[in-house]
């Protein structure tokens, strides 16, 4: 008899065991891996690809479990498998806290003990049912294993909905070139490196580098004398958004998005009154493009001309390392699936307890992986000073947008990869040696084929770096001590990690020689397009000032503006383009110091 009740079972066990190992396997690893796309160094189909070993262990220990119960306690094995399905859902989708970075920072395990109190009592409450009401669950398993099913997929949806803007380009007027060969890819590199033998205007975007990085590098005497001439670092620089897309907008419309609008439809609208549009209107061959696989929101609406998206790198660093991502990914869903007071035996403080799994996942994120971006950034710099060419008197805009200075620190000075990649200040720093090494060598190529005098360039961070505070002690010269604020200026609270608004700001008029000059004139990104146009002496009536006035006494105080990201909006129920309010800041002082940083209305 028991040997016929388990076989009658078979079908539901094989189900709710496949359910199971997909949840633990593939669907909390895949969630990760969407949420962390820009830390991984594989693509989504090749994560799955990789994830099929574990989903057949998983499967097949699941279902020994299952066999188990079956044997054990037949009336109660579907049940209880039941139980596990929805305790595993809940516990990776409803029972998520906050933890901190698992990049070696101490965790407070003491700051979730009541929700690990909730935890505990809803395992408890789930399995408790499934023992006193086993008939119940066997009678509505299949309605509650679709539910949960649903969720899932549901969730799977959302979170690939969230971020499918940033793996492919939407506008059907944008040239995708993803894949095209690297025939096609040099002939991009070849069009966007074509300068005018007359006039030229370069905005580079260096992604996350922050204003002090290059305070600090700079004073390594070899990449100061390799600095090309005429620049002047504007070290008292603010973004308007801690925020990549809403930044490039800002850079190029010199313009803050108002409260309450939809932010794309609005964003759009400002394409035909922006910098490379009207640069456009004006004689000039204009051109965005951007050297990453992130293609982030909001760069699709610049349809004027195209973006170009110029993966060169070498095709096998994307899954060089690929062991490590998918046991740093899989590390993250059991974490996501244990009980709070459990998790401390999956990762504790920089160290991986499933080290005896996942050999390669021993401290922090693991060991050495080259971030595909870091080598496309480095190939393209150096495939750019290869192909740069004088090529008539048409003046040329170039906006090139470059992956910079995220993680993971893969590239020491010498841009020679390292086998550690923590998050420390020191690994940023060579990092962005390396990386302004290889743009000064494209900028003396410039000089060399003689359009650099003839250029008007900017090099620019669009935010800092949200996991490396500033260092006011690299300064040089000193900054000055900040005035006493009033009292009625210190209201409401200051803003945390105020680092992220403080960008790096490098201009270089036309024809300017000379040394690195150091200005503490108050700027900001959205100064670019008046900028621009009154370096050219061309009409222009965009907001924000030129930075070429120098005035010390900037009036109003500089803007920045902060906005929840894809997580809070979710967690706030606000539509992914609806509009809210910003918290806003004034900055008042130098933008190094955190009290310059006061809360505006």
């Amino acid at each position: 008899m028991p040997a016929n009740r388990i076989r009658s079972q078979l079908p539901e066990l094989i189900e709710l065991s496949a359910a199971i190992a997909l949840t633990i396997a593939l669907l909390e690893p895949v969630k990760s891996g969407i949420g962390n796309w820009n830390e991984i160094g594989i693509g989504l189909p090749e994560l799955v690809s990789r994830l099929a070993v574990p989903i057949g262990i998983a499967f097949a220990a699941i279902t020994a479990l299952s066999a188990l119960l079956a044997k054990l306690a037949p009336n109660r094995a579907v049940p209880f498998l039941i139980a596990l399905y929805v305790v595993l859902w809940a516990q990776g989708s409803l029972f998520v806290w906050q933890y901190g970075s698992f990049d070696g920072s101490p965790i407070d395990w003491s700051r979730n003990t009541a929700q690990g109190v909730l935890e505990a009592a809803f395992w408890l409450g789930a399995f408790s049912f499934a023992a006193l009401r086993p008939a119940w669950v066997r009678r509505h398993a299949l309605r509650i294993g679709a539910v949960v099913l649903a969720a899932q997929l549901a969730s799977a949806y959302v979170a690939i909905r969230d971020y499918a803007e940033f793996a492919k380009l939407e506008e059907p007027a944008v040239r995708a070139t993803e894949g095209t060969g690297e025939l096609a890819q040099r002939a991009l590199i070849d069009d966007v490196s074509s300068f005018s033998s007359e006039l030229n205007v370069i905005l580079i975007v260096l992604d996350s580098f922050q204003s002090d990085f290059f305070a600090e590098v700079i004073l390594d005497p070899e990449l100061e004398s390799a600095l090309p001439p005429g620049f002047t670092f504007y070290r008292n620089a603010v973004s308007l958004y801690p925020r990549t897309e809403y930044s490039v907008q800002s850079m190029l419309t010199g313009e803050a998005i108002p409260d309450n609008v939809h932010l794309r439809g609005w964003v759009r609208g400002q394409v035909s009154r922006s910098l490379p549009t009207r640069l456009a209107e004006s004689g000039f061959d204009a051109v965005l493009a951007t050297f990453s696989r992130a293609q982030y929101r909001d760069f699709s609406v610049w349809d004027y001309r195209s973006v170009i998206n110029a993966d060169i790198a070498n095709p096998d660093s994307s899954s060089g390392s690929w062991s490590t991502d998918v046991y740093k990914l899989l590390g993250l869903a059991q974490f996501r699936l244990t009980l709070h007071f459990f998790k401390r035996w999956v990762y504790d403080d920089g160290r991986w307890g499933t080290v005896l799994f996942y050999p390669d996942l021993e401290y922090g994120w693991g060991g050495s992986k080259i971030q595909h971006e870091t080598r496309t950034d480095l190939a393209t710099l150096e495939a750019l000073t290869a192909s740069a060419s004088a090529e008539d008197e048409i003046p040329r805009f170039r906006f090139y947008h470059f992956y910079g200075t995220h993680q993971p620190y893969s590239v020491d000075e010498t841009c020679s990869y390292q086998d550690s990649s923590e998050t420390s200040r020191p690994n940023v720093v060579s990092m962005s040696h390396c990386i302004l090494t290889r743009l000064f060598e494209f900028f003396h190529q410039l000089d060399e084929i003689g359009v650099y005098d003839r250029s008007l360039i900017f090099v620019l961070g669009d935010h800092g770096q949200k996991y490396v505070p500033l260092d006011r002690s690299v300064a040089s010269p000193p900054l000055q001590t900040q005035p006493q604020r009033k009292a009625q200026l210190r209201r409401g609270r200051r803003i945390r990690a105020h680092w992220l608004g403080v960008p790096l700001f490098l201009a270089k008029p036309i024809g300017k020689r000379g040394s690195l000059r150091i200005s503490d004139a108050p700027v900001s990104l959205c100064d670019v397009p008046r900028s621009v146009f009154s370096a050219l002496s061309m009409p222009g009536d965009y907001a924000c000032e030129s930075i070429f006035d120098e005035q010390i006494d900037r009036r109003p105080a500089r803007r920045h503006f902060r906005y929840p990201n894809i997580v809070e909006r979710r967690q706030r129920g606000i539509e992914i383009d609806a509009g809210t309010v910003f918290e806003k800041y004034e900055v008042v002082d130098h933008s190094w110091l955190r009290d310059s940083w006061i809360p505006a209305q």
